[in-house]
């Protein structure tokens, strides 16, 4: 929504989830979970960087992190 909300402008909106990361919040949220089945937060920074280029054309499909981490699904455009 947001998206076509400002598909008549220069700011492009795209927006993240990557789902469970082993980060401090989660371990205290969830204290029985082992932390070493989860990505570290750096693992997704490389996904954020493509996603925010400027010369990249607004992603048009949803990109999932465990696949783009694959190698299954870049970041589209």
């Amino acid at each position: 929504t947001w998206g076509d909300e400002l598909e008549n402008t220069t700011v492009r909106a795209v927006l993240i989830d990557p789902s469970a990361m082993r980060t401090k919040m989660r371990a205290e949220a969830m204290p029985g979970e082992d932390p070493a089945t989860l990505p570290d937060p750096s693992e997704i920074g490389p996904l954020v960087v493509s996603l925010a280029q400027a010369d990249l054309a607004v992603p048009v499909e949803t990109v999932s992190f465990s696949a783009w981490k694959a190698g299954q699904g870049a970041a589209s455009h």
